[in-house]
């Protein structure tokens, strides 16, 4: 690949989608020229298509340094290279990537870009500002889509001011009303500020914990314990209930576990019923301790 003068450095915790929408804009480029051009194969959903090894590539060429990119090359770029924890990311009913945003950081924002973490579903709170962030344009009610490049103009669109704009309406995000914020209950915002915290920790790690279990999870088991028993990070009631636990508790919940794993192995009938089975004994563990 030859020398891309002017690539962009990518911003604090940008992802990978963002980026690219930028590199585009810096260039005068469609996904589809991008990839003519490159060799850069991003397609709809450049946080799914780019993998780790493909953000290292483009970063050598433009002589960037690699360890602005170590974030978005553990995170999205993980989940581009395992098909196991892609259901952990945001996508519309025809599974076009979709991001939740915060309309009071793209204030902040000099450019407005794409925060990595607000790709996935756990991450439902700006930590920074306390408010439920939203998915959709305050003007028309449509998603904020990035299937295409929208900054330069040639990706079918027309051609918006910034990634904080939508592209239907055109509609501004940084003028979200005020009064159409939600605020969590400090308690929630707490625990749902914990969750998503630890399902980026798992992703760069690349393994997970369940407590009380010290037992590592590999990262691609994440999105069955998640999605399917509705693993969550512990508030102050679940430490409070774990002080209770003996022995027999601990291995009951990996018994429940590994059921929830090894089903996915099974036919699609058994596969139900063993889901069903995983999710009905998690929740009576749950309930002795209520």
């Amino acid at each position: 690949m030859t020398y891309l003068a002017g690539l962009p450095t990518p911003f604090l915790h940008e992802s990978t989608c963002s980026w690219i929408q930028r590199v585009c804009q810096v260039y005068d480029l469609s996904y589809g020229q991008l990839h003519a051009a490159f060799g850069i194969d991003v397609r709809s959903d450049p946080d799914l298509n780019l993998s780790a090894s493909d953000i290292m590539r483009v970063a050598r060429a433009g002589r960037l340094d690699l360890s602005v990119f170590s974030l978005m090359r553990v995170t999205l770029g993980r989940v581009a290279e395992r098909k196991a924890i892609r259901s952990l990311v945001l996508r519309d009913e025809l599974r076009y990537p979709v991001y939740r945003f915060c309309p009071l950081c793209f204030s902040e924002d000099g450019i407005p870009y794409l925060r990595l973490e607000w790709r996935f579903k756990a991450w439902e709170v700006c930590e920074a500002h306390g408010i439920d962030m939203p998915t959709k344009c305050w003007s028309c009610g449509r998603y904020l889509h990035h299937s295409r490049s929208i900054l330069s103009g040639r990706g079918g669109y027309t051609l918006v001011p910034s990634l904080a704009h939508c592209i239907v309406c055109r509609g501004d995000q940084r003028n979200f009303p005020a009064s159409a914020f939600s605020y969590p209950k400090a308690e929630v915002f707490q625990r749902k500020v914990r969750f998503q915290r630890a399902v980026l920790s798992a992703l760069v790690h690349d393994y997970m914990r369940v407590e009380p279990l010290s037992h590592r999870f590999s990262v691609s088991e994440m999105a069955t314990l998640v999605g399917l028993i509705g693993l969550d990070a512990p508030d102050a009631s679940d430490k409070q209930l774990l002080e209770k636990m003996g022995r027999r508790d601990r291995l009951h919940v990996m018994w429940i576990i590994e059921k929830a794993l090894t089903c996915k192995k099974s036919s699609t009938v058994r596969k139900a019923k063993s889901k069903e089975l995983a999710r009905k004994y998690f929740e009576a563990w749950r309930e002795k301790f209520d």
